[in-house]
């Protein structure tokens, strides 16, 4: 039985309300196998992308992830939480570097690829929305948003 079922439609602007971070969240909690003690790295890098750039930023990711991985929670779903926010700040173009470098640290998670594809298509790039829409849906063909922003963005109803 499906538990969560009632929360999948809610796709809030973070990635940690979806329904399999929600799931992921809660096993950690109750394994106690988690990252709860380490910084997340989106709150590391987020200064530094406001007051040098988003290559800066991700230069400094880089460096931490070489330097104190032990220190820092690298998973998947905080590049995209910092992602969301540029987004919401208008930062397309700094949104979607940041996506980018999720989708080069995660190269077979859907969910980077499903974000990435938002923030072209909010930059409106629809052709690389469209494509990267597209491989998200191969990796995950459960992806309902990604079926569902193809069809929006393919004019179909």
């Amino acid at each position: 039985k499906d538990i969560l079922k009632d929360w999948t439609s809610w796709n809030g602007p973070w990635p940690t309300t979806q329904k399999d971070a929600w799931i992921e969240t809660i096993h950690s909690e109750l394994t106690g196998k988690g990252n709860q003690h380490k910084i997340p790295i989106e709150e590391a890098i987020v200064g530094t992308i406001r007051q040098e750039g988003v290559e800066a930023g991700i230069q400094q990711y880089r460096e931490l992830k070489r330097t104190k991985p032990e220190e820092y929670d690298f998973q998947e779903p905080r590049l995209n939480i910092l992602g969301y926010l540029l987004l919401q700040e208008r930062r397309y173009q700094d949104a979607i570097r940041i996506f980018q470098l999720n989708v080069e640290m995660f190269p077979d998670a859907w969910n980077a690829y499903d974000s990435l594809a938002e923030g072209y298509m909010l930059n409106g790039q629809k052709d690389l929305a469209i494509e990267n829409y597209e491989h998200s849906l191969k990796i995950n063909p459960g992806n309902t948003n990604a079926v569902d922003k193809l069809k929006e963005l393919r004019g179909q109803k």
